[in-house]
């Protein structure tokens, strides 16, 4: 995850999520041994993208850091 979409954490977290039970589900559909080996990757990535995401991904919101503090501009007025 190193580019920046811009999205929350949970975004992320849920599309992994999505994916690891569609993996999960061809994984017990197909009986192809190809098959298993690149769908059990894809699950067990997707599993760690939806447990770290969280952990890793930080707010670039100015005003995550102190909600109470007011955000001022460059000028040093606050931004309303």
């Amino acid at each position: 995850m190193a580019v920046d979409f811009g999205w929350p954490w949970w975004a992320f977290t849920t599309i992994a999520l999505l994916v690891a039970a569609a993996s999960l589900l061809l994984l017990l559909l197909l009986n192809s041994r190809l098959a298993h080996g690149i769908l059990l990757t894809l699950l067990v990535e997707a599993v760690a993208i939806a447990a770290l995401a969280p952990a890793v991904m930080v707010r670039t919101h100015p005003m995550a850091q102190n909600p109470n503090k007011p955000h001022t501009t460059q000028t040093g007025m606050p931004n309303r």
